[in-house]
Parts: C-alpha cells; sequence; structure tokens
C-alpha cells in the first residue's frame, strides 16, 4: 500500500490562500471586461438593444434610448414589440421566436421596409441587424439599430429626379472620363434612336457625323477643361445615320473631385432644334428677298429719282450762272454735288442690301467687294485675303458669312474707330473659316464673353443658323477679331 504525502496546516492554509487570490483576480477580469464591454457598448454610434427569449429588453444603449425616447428605467419595462408600430407588433412574435430557436447572425428585413416607433407614437425607418450570444448559460439576442431617415430621405430625392430625368424629352445622357457614354435616358433613345442598352460603353464620338468623328476631342473637351461647359448648336447623327440639329449645354459634374478617376464626367443635355432650324431657315430666306427687294427698289427707284434730280438742278445751275445769278447758281450747284453723294451712298446701301455679286461670281468676289466699298465709303483700310481657291455652293452659307462679315466690318468702322481691317476666308478641314480683324478699340471683357450687342448676337445667330461656331476675341485697345467656323464638304 502506498503511502499519500500529508500536508501541514500551514500548507493548507498558503494553498487556499492562492486559490482564493486566483478567484479575485478572476473576478476583477470579469469585472473590467465587463465595464468594457458596457462602455464599447454606450460609445456605439448605432442603437443597440439586448432582448431575452420573451423579447424583454435587458440591454439598451444611450443611442437607443435616444432614438425611442425612452429613459433607461423605462427602456427595461419594455418588449421590443412595444418599439414597433401597432400593425407588426402581433406578427412579430411569432418572427422572434422562431429566430430565438434558430438563432443565427443576419440582417433583418431584406427586401422589406422596416419601421420603429418612439415614446411619441412617431415612426421613422431602420435598418436593424441581429446577433446571437449567450451569457451565462442564458440565450440572449443582440440587434443593431440605425436610423436611416436621412438615407432615405436622399434615396427618395435621387429617384424622383431620375423619374424626372427619364420623362424627359429633352436627350440627356453622360460621358466618362475615357469619353463613352455611361447613362443615356428615354429622351435621347427618342432623339438618337439607340436603346440604352446599345449605347451605353460606346464611344460617344458614335454621335458625331461622319465628317467630324473628332468633334467631342477637339471642340467641347478643350472648353470644357478651360470653362467648365460647352454651349453651342451642333450636328449630330441618328443610329439610322441621319443628320439632326441639336442645341447642346455640356458641363463637368464634378470638376473639384480629388482623383484624376472623378474628374472629366461630363452631364450632356440635347434638345432636337431641327425643326427650329427649318423654320429659322425660311425666316432667313424671306429676310434676304425682301433686303433685296428694298435694295433693288432702292437701285431702280430713289437712285434713278436721286439722278434726275441732279441732273435738274445742273440745268438750272448752268441757267442761273448765264442770267448771271452767280452766287444762287454756286449754292445750287452745292445742292448738285449732295445730290451725287447721297445717290452714290443709296447706291452702296442698295448693294449691301442685295449683294447681287454672290450670285454672280461667289462668296469670294462679294466679299472682296465688301472690302473695296469700305475703303472707298469710310476711308478705312481694308483687305481681303483668300489664300485658297473656294467655292460655297449653298447660297444660304455664302450669304450667312457674307452679313457675318459686313455686320463685324461696319462694328468695326463705327464703333471701334479702327483704322484698318482684315477680313480672311480659308479652308480647314470640313470647315469654312471666316475672320475679321480690326485694330480698333475693343470690347470690354464681358461683352466680348456674352456677346450681348445687338450686332453680336445677330452674328451668332447667323453663326447658328449654319450650324457653325463664333468666336470672339478682344481686349480694350487691342483690337477685335470675329471668327465663324462652319461646316464645309471639302477634300
Amino acid at each position: 500500500m502506498t503511502n499519500l504525502p500529508t500536508t501541514s496546516p500551514d500548507d493548507r492554509e498558503s494553498l487556499l490562500g492562492r486559490v482564493r487570490e486566483l478567484e479575485a483576480k478572476l473576478a476583477a477580469e470579469q469585472s473590467a471586461g465587463s465595464q468594457r464591454f458596457r462602455f464599447a457598448v454606450e460609445a456605439a454610434p448605432n442603437g443597440i438593444i439586448m432582448t431575452d427569449g420573451n423579447g424583454r429588453i435587458v440591454l439598451a444603449n444611450q443611442r437607443a434610448r435616444e432614438l425611442f425616447g425612452y429613459s433607461e428605467e423605462e427602456m427595461e419595462d419594455l418588449s421590443i414589440e412595444q418599439l414597433m408600430p401597432e400593425r407588426f407588433r402581433r406578427g412579430h412574435v411569432a418572427l422572434r421566436d422562431h429566430y430565438h430557436h434558430s438563432p443565427e447572425t443576419r440582417p433583418m428585413g431584406i427586401g422589406r421596409d422596416l419601421f420603429a416607433q418612439r415614446k411619441d407614437g412617431t415612426e421613422f425607418p431602420v435598418e436593424i441587424g441581429l446577433t446571437p450570444v449567450e451569457i451565462d448559460g442564458e440565450r440572449l439576442t443582440l440587434g443593431m439599430i440605425a436610423d436611416i431617415s436621412e438615407r432615405k430621405k436622399g434615396e427618395e430625392a435621387l429617384l424622383e429626379k431620375a423619374q424626372i430625368l427619364a420623362s424627359l424629352h429633352e436627350a440627356v445622357f453622360t460621358v466618362g472620363p475615357n469619353g463613352n457614354i455611361r447613362s443615356w435616358n428615354q429622351g435621347a433613345e427618342l432623339i438618337f434612336g439607340w436603346h440604352e442598352t446599345e449605347i451605353v460603353g460606346q464611344a460617344v464620338s458614335i454621335l458625331c457625323p461622319v465628317d467630324e468623328p473628332d468633334r467631342y476631342s477637339q471642340r467641347i473637351e478643350p472648353a470644357l477643361k478651360t470653362a467648365g461647359h460647352f454651349e453651342s448648336t451642333l450636328r449630330c447623327r441618328r443610329k439610322n445615320g441621319d443628320s439632326v440639329t441639336m442645341a447642346i449645354r455640356a458641363s463637368l459634374i464634378e470638376p473639384d473631385a480629388p482623383s484624376e478617376a472623378g474628374r472629366g464626367r461630363v452631364i450632356i443635355c440635347a434638345n432636337d432644334i431641327s425643326r427650329q432650324k427649318e423654320l429659322e431657315d425660311e425666316i432667313v430666306q424671306i429676310s434676304e428677298k425682301e433686303q433685296r427687294r428694298i435694295g433693288q427698289d432702292i437701285h431702280d427707284d430713289l437712285c434713278q429719282q436721286l439722278a434726275s434730280i441732279g441732273c435738274l438742278a445742273k440745268v438750272l445751275q448752268q441757267q442761273l450762272s448765264a442770267e448771271g445769278r452767280g452766287q444762287t447758281a454756286e449754292a445750287l450747284g452745292q445742292i448738285g454735288d449732295m445730290i451725287t453723294q447721297a445717290n452714290t451712298r443709296a447706291r452702296e446701301i442698295s448693294r449691301g442690301l442685295a449683294p447681287a455679286v454672290i450670285q454672280r461670281e461667289g462668296l469670294t468676289s462679294a466679299l472682296e467687294e465688301l472690302a473695296s466699298r469700305t475703303r472707298k465709303v469710310f476711308g478705312v483700310p481694308c483687305r481681303f485675303h483668300c489664300p485658297d481657291p473656294i467655292f460655297v455652293e449653298d447660297e444660304k452659307t455664302a450669304v450667312q458669312l457674307y452679313r457675318i462679315a459686313q455686320e463685324a466690318t461696319a462694328n468695326a468702322v463705327k464703333h471701334s474707330d479702327a483704322t484698318g481691317i482684315d477680313i480672311r476666308l480659308d479652308l480647314t478641314p470640313g470647315h469654312l473659316r471666316l475672320r475679321i480683324c480690326d485694330d480698333g478699340r475693343g470690347l470690354p471683357p464681358q461683352a466680348a464673353a456674352s456677346s450681348s450687342g445687338l450686332g453680336l448676337l445677330t452674328m451668332a445667330h447667323r453663326a447658328n443658323i449654319l450650324t457653325g461656331e463664333l468666336q470672339i476675341d478682344s481686349s480694350p485697345g487691342q483690337g477685335t477679331t470675329i471668327t465663324c467656323i462652319a461646316p464645309h464638304e471639302n477634300e
């Protein structure tokens, strides 16, 4: 038989002391852990509620109490069903029992809108996450509750804007930094013919005319980089290849985005103005015909009458001279000279109103005559340059470019005190470029930027008629340069 070692009373007392020391340390650690848990729960940004198997609330943090409007004591007397609207309470009991017997960590209410109810009876939308926990052998449920009222408002506002956007008759679409179309509304589908599934991801150049495939990168992108927006009238292409005239405004969505990926996103709003352009063309044609009629009437009627009056004045002058009434004859001679000058001026006006040279010899001859007439009538040096032989077959284009040059030249003479004017017409790939430069006083920056003067507005309107672009470069004391770029089929 083996003899067991014996312990003295002192050894047993030492052992018991060690056990008590370990128990105290364990209790302290458990207390500290419990305290840290409570601090974490109280500091959580979302509401936290813990319930037992009967749905009674056993713990609620400060955020939960603030959300529901109850005090700590009041919360501990409630069941979880009392924190939801009356219409949901009865059905929730069965759901709670099922979860208690088959617990799992999961979000609650996927695909459904969840609502909670405050002490004062008001409701608010929530998101809830459930986690099963076990404390001292008791199965409990920990619920994380987030008030999503603001997010819901934002989602509803976005949904409303999306519905408005989808119902617009205007085309509205976005373009990414890489030049590909990222979104496409129903209005764009109706105007251009492409369905959203067909065009999203395509390069925006698909909407450009065949003769201007790089328009977006060469014209629109530079304007967006410098000014943040682009606005003009442009020809575009439908899915079936037809041309459509669009009034377009493009704007950067996030010009100050922190990353390169966020910059360069563009929203484009486009309105089909093809019918409007047709009506404008008709009005312009009527206006041109009326101007030509007035010019012809001045030439055939007023100028002839002035010429007759001048002849009669000359005959009377000779008679008075023969009668020895020299002073009266001299005055009548001065009147005759004034009538001759008025006749010359009337003929110049009639030519301006009815530039028949456009029909006879083309735009370049008409611009040459405009420069010559400006030199003769106003005494201002005016030169016309055309380095390449250019024939503009479309009379509408020729007339509108001539009118722009005519208006710009008149402004330079009458308002800018110019001492020299240059008119230049040349070709660029797919375009005609008309440029009128003067050395006059120039324009204030705001006037040049907004094209607010009547003459500038008229020129801009004429450029739009051609589906072209008018550029105004001017500064005080530095003269003015007006450039019109219009589509033109050339090699």
